[in-house]
């Protein structure tokens, strides 16, 4: 599956998804849900090792609970 073939399929532009694999872009869960379902693997294959961000307000609400 191309790149494009995959955003037709997530209908959103091919450019969408390019700024999303490059890490330009933020987007939401659903997405990522729709994303993973495409390809067939597990949201977290999503993402390299090391490389999820969050930022320290959202890491303080987590520890909270």
């Amino acid at each position: 599956m191309t790149q494009k073939d995959l955003a037709k399929r997530l209908k959103m532009s091919h450019s969408t998804l390019h700024r999303l694999e490059r890490g330009d872009r933020d987007t939401m869960l659903r997405t990522l849900e729709d994303l993973s379902e495409a390809l067939g693997c597990p949201v977290g294959d999503l993402f390299e090792p090391g490389r999820l961000k969050i930022p320290p307000r959202r890491r303080a609400q987590m520890r909270r609970g």
